[in-house]
């Protein structure tokens, strides 16, 4: 709900190093990976931008039903059923409940 943004230049790079990876270990489960950030620059912009596009305004909020799921876009990409994408749909959500750690 902040207006003001804050901004960073610099560069990244993927790392599998498994000390980085121990120190952020969630639940006693290691990421494969870790983008490490460079910070070269780094500072607020004020809101103006943001005000003017309405990006916090509820009203001007798409309905998510309004977009096709995650299980349909990857079907069409792949091929298959309206049943490939429901199936599809229902591991997403499972792996958010069950996997996520």
């Amino acid at each position: 709900g902040m207006n003001e943004t804050l901004r960073v230049n610099g560069t990244a790079r993927i790392s599998t190093d498994p000390e980085l990876l121990e120190s952020m270990a969630v639940q006693g489960k290691l990421p494969r990976s870790a983008i490490v950030v460079t910070v070269e620059e780094c500072y607020f912009h004020c809101a103006k931008a943001l005000i003017r596009s309405d990006l916090w305004n509820p009203a001007k909020h798409i309905e998510r039903s309004a977009f096709p799921s995650y299980g349909t876009i990857m079907t069409d990409i792949r091929g298959g059923t309206p049943e490939d994408a429901a199936a599809t749909d229902r591991r997403l959500q499972n792996g958010y409940r069950i996997e996520l750690y």
